[in-house]
């Protein structure tokens, strides 16, 4: 199985395959992952919400600034090519149930 973890600063044990994600399940996950790890560096604390259920937002969580905390949700797509409206369109619609003034 792969390994997996929603803290950036942990290493995989030894024994994990750390191969690339084959299932497209596994690749959206180790996608957001990524995304979450990459985010971090910039203020960014988010927890992963992925999976069947999450109601299109991926994550969610808060950026902090110097001078104010901002609420955060997002979705994440990998796409090879463009991405389609119907997706910003969905984000649209689900940033709708998000507290006022969440940034997406």
């Amino acid at each position: 199985k792969l390994w997996f973890s929603k803290d950036p600063t942990l290493t995989p044990p030894p024994e994990a395959k750390t191969n690339a994600p084959k299932t497209a399940v596994e690749k959206g996950t180790f996608y957001e992952l990524k995304t979450l790890s990459f985010l971090s560096r910039y203020g960014f604390s988010a927890e992963h919400r992925g999976g069947a259920y999450d109601e299109g937002i991926d994550f969610r969580g808060t950026w902090q600034l110097p001078d104010r905390t901002i609420p955060i949700a997002g979705q994440c797509k990998n796409e090879k090519r463009k991405l389609p409206g119907k997706h910003i369109r969905e984000l649209e619609g689900s940033m709708g149930k998000e507290v006022f003034g969440t940034l997406g």
